[in-house]
C-alpha cells in the first residue's frame, strides 16, 4: 500500500515539472520511499525483540 501511495504522489507531483520522465522514475522512487519508511521500523522491532528476549532470560 505504501508503494502505491508513493507512486501516485511521485507521478502527480513530478509530472508537471519533468513530464514523461516522472512516469519512468516513479517505480524506483516508490521503492526508495517505501524502504525509507520500513528500515527504521525494522530496526525498532529488532531492538524491542532483543530487549524482550533479554528480560525473559533474566526472569527464567
Amino acid at each position: 500500500m505504501i508503494e502505491l501511495i508513493m507512486r501516485i504522489a511521485a507521478t502527480v507531483g513530478l509530472s508537471g515539472v519533468i513530464g514523461y520522465t516522472s512516469v519512468c522514475i516513479t517505480s524506483p522512487m516508490a521503492w526508495i520511499g517505501a524502504c525509507s519508511l520500513l528500515i527504521p521500523v525494522y530496526y525498532k522491532m529488532m531492538k524491542t525483540s532483543k530487549m524482550s528476549g533479554a528480560s525473559a532470560k533474566e526472569t527464567a
